[in-house]
């Protein structure tokens, strides 16, 4: 009877433990937060954002959202071959250059008048840079004369030999007869080669003094002589 009382006793406080148990957490529960939180990477913020599921999000605002649409910053200023070009300054500047600009200019046959000027058709050509003797000009030694002038400019005549001329015409003289230029007969510079062989006189500022020192050292040309007017 005692064992029969016992065994009912038994079963009782088994039926009750069963009907408690699913309020009291058990050791799969208790364990299963930690295993989630062993596979997540580690972070040392104790607290997580909740965002909404649902597929729309709450649009940022911004700090001045309340003083009306914020204007683009300005772009960061530049200056370019366009700006450049544009400035009233400047277009001025860029054409007087290309006004400047020599031209260069073919003349056939030129004939020679003195010895540092020639005659084109029409055109004067007048070398840069030197002195021409004048045709009138006569050189003594001792007491004979001779016009040295002429015999400059028949040499000058037998050097061009009837060549045609490349001169560089500047722009500011395009439109007249009368040209101070610099001319070349096939590759030879024509000032340099008159006062290099004393047929012309170098002007003080000019490329060729120092050729006319030369050919006065060495008594070229009419440089052997004295030369009068």
């Amino acid at each position: 009877m005692n064992e029969l009382r016992i065994s009912l006793g038994i079963c009782a406080c088994t039926v009750f433990l069963l009907a408690i148990a699913p309020a009291a957490p058990t050791l799969i529960s208790a364990s299963q937060p930690e295993t989630v939180a062993a596979d997540q990477p580690a972070s040392s913020d104790t607290t997580r954002t909740v965002r909404p599921t649902s597929g729309t999000q709450e649009p940022t605002r911004s700090p001045l959202a309340g003083d009306g649409p914020r204007a683009p910053d300005p772009a960061p200023a530049t200056m370019d071959n366009a700006d450049v070009l544009t400035r009233g300054d400047s277009a001025p500047t860029v054409v007087a250059a290309a006004q400047a600009a020599p031209k260069l200019e073919l003349f056939n046959r030129p004939v020679a008048v003195d010895a540092g000027t020639m005659k084109a058709g029409r055109t004067t050509l007048r070398i840069a840079d030197i002195q021409p003797i004048s045709p009138d000009a006569r050189c003594s030694d001792g007491p004979q004369t001779w016009p040295c002038g002429i015999r400059a400019r028949t040499a000058f005549r037998s050097w061009l030999r009837g060549r045609s001329v490349l001169c560089s015409v500047p722009a500011d003289q395009n439109d007249t007869a009368d040209l101070i230029v610099s001319c070349l007969a096939g590759e030879a510079d024509i000032g340099e080669w008159l006062v290099a062989n004393g047929w012309a006189a170098a002007t003080s500022d000019g490329r060729y003094a120092e050729l006319e020192a030369a050919a006065r050292s060495t008594r070229k040309g009419i440089w052997a002589f004295e030369v009068g007017r």
